[in-house]
């Protein structure tokens, strides 16, 4: 199915979009809508594990050859992909998690946030959209997930989207933040995502 439109105006896109929610909550799902809809001829897939990845592309049919998969195990890697891909072919970038290094502290977070910084400045210059993925953690004010390193996400991202369960059976929440608020709800299917409300 086609990506919400009422979603796509909400965040403004295309754009610079974080989304976060809690494991299991359909993130990849809706970075692989995006990558389903807008990877016309090249774009490029970061991830720290990649064959389940490839499997669900496959299942909602992309065309994986013009999908540059790249699989990183550190920070090391994350930082040596962004300095060696050539950006000026690709339609849209994922990052999936762009935090997966960052509770390592140290000099794995300041690699993190100069991947997100370089990454706006990127999607700014060229004006290539980039999904970004973060984990969450669990702010202890409100006891609600919150995205891991949230100051920078929110300083560099365009766009802020949450996804949690919502009440309805097997239906997920898609709550966006920032920009504009807008609220939907969708299902995870064999196809892909199906929207339950748009």
């Amino acid at each position: 199915m086609a990506l919400c439109k009422e979603f796509l105006d909400a965040i403004k896109w295309p754009t610079i979009l974080a989304i976060y929610g809690e494991p299991g909550t359909g993130k990849t799902n809706i970075a692989l809508e995006f990558v389903r809809h807008y990877c016309l001829s090249s774009c490029l897939y970061v991830g720290t594990t990649l064959t389940p990845i490839i499997e669900r592309m496959k299942n909602i049919g992309i065309r994986l050859a013009g999908v540059k998969l790249r699989e990183i195990i550190d920070y090391l890697d994350l930082v040596d992909v962004l300095l060696k891909t050539n950006y000026y072919e690709l339609d849209l970038i994922v990052v999936d998690p762009i935090t997966a290094f960052a509770r390592e502290g140290g000099i794995a977070f300041n690699a993190t946030l100069f991947a997100i910084a370089a990454l706006r400045s990127l999607s700014d210059s060229l004006g290539i959209p980039v999904i970004l993925i973060s984990d969450t953690h669990i702010d202890p004010e409100t006891k609600r997930p919150r995205p891991l390193m949230e100051n920078a996400i929110y300083f560099w991202a365009h766009s802020i989207a949450r996804i949690e369960q919502a009440k309805e059976q097997g239906a997920r929440r898609l709550v966006v933040e920032h920009p504009l608020s807008y609220e939907a709800l969708f299902r995870i299917t064999a196809r892909g995502i199906e929207w339950l409300t748009c």
